[in-house]
């Protein structure tokens, strides 16, 4: 993405939203303060830029933009740089001041998913949809936990919640994609290997090929493709 001038923008409306002086500006209020600063946090990450995260970061607190001195764009912080526990103590805290706040206790769940602790996962996830239905993302929390302990009926529930409230989401279009594929697996033999003869090192296509292989008996070719992927991917436990 074109992240630089996303950048800029967001510096702006900042600048706006301190000054008040756009109408904008006026009627915006601390959780619109918020978003815009957890939002320059993850653009600024795409840049590796360090010092705007810093400095979104430092604004929050100053301006105290959540009630709880700005800890829940601490979180976010955190987790950008992959510090998943000091965002879960950052996070805590945010819920701690806001138990209703939908968005950290996502984000809450997201962390713990990054450590494997599934079950305080799952907990901030449902906290999240009890506190706010259309939190799409928390659903497709509880979606992904399900599908990794083979909870199908759980799984097709929360996507078709998920499918509803961020049908655009490309996690969304990838699980209707294999749905679709499970259904005609020999078409999609067909068309992954032609997307892979172009992209011959695609990780994922070769994964998908593995699978696809492997339903309908072809074992010698999923083996193959396995092996490809090995080399691709020698510390992948899951491979």
């Amino acid at each position: 993405g074109d992240f630089e001038p996303t950048l800029a923008a967001l510096d702006q409306a900042l600048e706006h939203l301190k000054n008040k002086d756009t109408l904008a500006a006026q009627v915006a209020g601390s959780s619109q303060h918020a978003a815009l600063l957890k939002t320059k946090i993850r653009v600024a990450g795409q840049l590796n830029d360090e010092t705007a995260m810093a400095v979104a970061r430092d604004e929050a607190a100053k301006f105290d933009v959540d009630g709880a001195n700005g800890a829940s764009v601490l979180g976010t912080y955190h987790m950008q740089r992959r510090e998943y526990e000091l965002a879960i103590n950052a996070l805590r805290e945010a819920v701690a001041y806001q138990p209703s706040d939908a968005t950290a206790l996502t984000a809450l769940g997201q962390c713990y998913q990054m450590l494997g602790r599934d079950e305080d996962a799952r907990t901030a996830y449902e906290r999240a949809v009890a506190a706010n239905r259309s939190a799409g993302q928390a659903h497709q929390g509880l979606a992904i936990l399900a599908k990794s302990k083979g909870d199908e009926a759980t799984f097709e529930a929360q996507l078709a919640i998920v499918e509803q409230l961020m049908p655009q989401d490309p996690w969304v279009r990838e699980q209707l994609l294999i749905r679709s594929e499970e259904a005609d697996p020999e078409a999609a033999i067909a068309k992954r290997e032609s997307q892979l003869s172009q992209k011959p090192d695609d990780v994922y296509s070769l994964q998908r090929l593995v699978l696809l292989y492997e339903s309908v008996g072809q074992i010698a070719k999923a083996d193959g493709h396995l092996e490809r992927l090995l080399v691709l991917e020698p510390d992948d436990q899951r491979v």
